[in-house]
């Protein structure tokens, strides 16, 4: 069992998207305080972090998690979940519809 202040694979991230992560909470941020009566949790920052880290690692870019706000902390997570699953699952379709037109009409896909 690893300590808790070890780092963990999902707060392993490139700068670059953790500065993204950090820009995405500071839009969140005073919402957050709003609808917490300015007592957010703590901790709610980090699993925030984590959540959005581990979207991307799915390969949901941060634009669409900007845009379906997949990272909204004032939803329950099982929201939050059933969303991105949701996304993830139309994007297949949509990839596997496109391969199958491209392959009809004769186009080699690799």
């Amino acid at each position: 069992m690893n300590a808790a202040t070890s780092p963990t694979t999902l707060l392993s991230v490139p700068d670059r998207r953790a500065s993204a992560i950090t820009a995405r909470w500071h839009e969140w941020d005073g919402r957050v305080l709003l609808h917490w009566a300015g007592r957010a949790p703590l901790g709610l920052e980090r699993s925030h972090f984590e959540w959005t880290a581990s979207l991307l690692a799915r390969g949901i870019p941060m634009r669409q998690i900007r845009r379906l706000a997949l990272d909204d902390p004032r939803e329950p997570r099982l929201v939050l979940m059933a969303r991105a699953e949701l996304y993830t699952e139309r994007s297949r379709t949509k990839r596997s519809a496109t391969h199958a037109t491209n392959d009809a009409s004769g186009n080699r896909t690799q």
